[in-house]
């Protein structure tokens, strides 16, 4: 596959981006794990990647199990 100079640089802006946004949510993760004072929460995110995958039911696999929502986890309509 080649690319044109040009859409090799849209390419490239576009994943700097994504993970300027990805680190963004992290550290406002860290910082909201701080402003709670929850420990748990705290050392779980410093020691999460970077990259945001949903995994919160720990099966490490993108299904959605569960949802984040302010103050919890909020289980996913179709899988309860």
């Amino acid at each position: 596959m080649t690319l044109k100079p040009d859409q090799m640089k849209a390419v490239s802006t576009a994943k700097k981006a994504l993970m300027e946004g990805q680190l963004t949510l992290w550290n406002l993760r860290l910082e909201a794990a701080v402003a709670a004072g929850d420990a748990t929460s705290l050392l779980d995110r410093l020691g999460a990647s970077v990259e945001d995958t949903i995994n919160n039911c720990g099966c490490n696999v993108q299904c959605g199990a569960a949802m984040e929502a302010a103050g919890g986890l909020v289980s996913n309509p179709v899988r309860g």
